[in-house]
């Protein structure tokens, strides 16, 4: 039987690079570093960082599907500013969807595209 998502991988072109921009840009601290991956321990998800991507032109329309991963907040408009003061690039500011959460649009060092959501009743 299926029980949960345990974890979320994004290749990205430079680990250290990759490493160092999430620490810097979404405070987290990763839980491994390996000199072929990263791990971040998101709240028992794991968002696993591994060398062998390429950075994503920024015309590129593949980057306009759907996001890697969602990262959930509780307080979206609190992490959105500051992430935006700290250098993440937003498609979109916080927005609220037609099911019931908020949400925004970023992207990595690499061009990967996630989603910063926060859930009502989260």
């Amino acid at each position: 039987m299926i029980k949960r998502l345990s974890k979320v991988v994004v290749f990205v072109s430079n680990l250290q690079e990759a490493v160092e921009w999430y620490r810097e840009k979404l405070l987290i601290e990763p839980e491994t570093v390996t000199p072929g991956y990263a791990v971040f321990n998101l709240g028992g998800c794991r968002l696993l960082l591994s060398h062998g991507g390429e950075r994503v032109p920024p015309k590129d329309p593949s980057r306009d599907l759907f996001p890697l991963a969602v990262i959930t907040s509780d307080n979206i408009n609190e992490d959105y500013q500051r992430m935006v003061t700290n250098g993440v690039k937003f498609s979109t500011p916080p927005q609220q969807t037609d099911w019931g959460s908020t949400s925004a649009i970023f992207y990595d060092l690499d061009g990967n595209r996630l989603m910063l959501a926060e859930d009502e009743g989260d």
